[in-house]
């Protein structure tokens, strides 16, 4: 389905920035809890079967908390780029407004 002019101008391009904005902030939180991982305080001071098996499963949580952070950098960066699209939309469309001014009426609709 297209997008109409009257689409266009209820895009609110600034809420998009926010949530990109959001999401960085959630991939740092995330890069940063699977960073804390070596300082944990059992880390080379506890051994034995019990803490390899504590080790390993908190290697398989790090790399699921990295797949969320790049995830959520990788949609963050799309999103960014997308606003900047609808801001270059929004501009043309204000241009053809302001050409259109008593020369021609414009169908938001289509």
């Amino acid at each position: 389905m297209p997008l109409t002019p009257a689409d266009l101008k209820k895009v609110d391009v600034q809420m998009i920035r926010d949530v990109a904005g959001a999401l960085e902030k959630q991939a740092t939180s995330l890069g940063d809890i699977k960073n804390s991982f070596p300082n944990l305080p059992h880390v080379g001071s506890w051994t034995g079967v019990a803490a390899t098996a504590a080790d390993t499963e908190l290697g398989v949580f790090g790399k699921l908390i990295g797949a969320h952070s790049e995830g959520r950098q990788a949609a963050a960066a799309k999103m960014r780029e997308a606003a900047d699209e609808f801001e270059a939309a929004k501009a043309k469309l204000s241009k053809v407004e302001n050409e259109a001014q008593s020369k021609f009426s414009i169908d938001y609709a289509t």
